[in-house]
């Protein structure tokens, strides 16, 4: 089955989202350009204004190479990408 998610998660954890994203580093502007999104909403899900759309999550995960599950702070395992680097 294909298609648009839709919602926001608010449980989104902002603070693993920053580190990881500083880690690679990229910037909030970079983020939302590569993920089609303004980067004013990456800062505002960063300063826990807004959540994320699932859609957004999906796709920030996929990029910064960590898991869902780690954004949503399921698990303190941010992926295999990680394994050997420092963040």
């Amino acid at each position: 089955m294909t298609g648009i998610l839709y919602g926001n998660i608010q449980e989104l954890n902002r603070d693993k989202l920053k580190k990881i994203r500083k880690a690679l580093p990229i910037s909030q502007k970079d983020l939302g350009k590569a993920i089609d999104i303004s980067p004013s909403q990456i800062k505002n899900i960063e300063l826990g204004y807004t959540g994320a759309s699932i859609d957004s999550l999906v796709r920030i995960a996929k990029y910064l190479h960590v898991s869902t599950d780690y954004l949503l702070d399921i698990t303190d395992d941010p992926g295999e990408y990680w394994k050997d680097k420092k963040y």
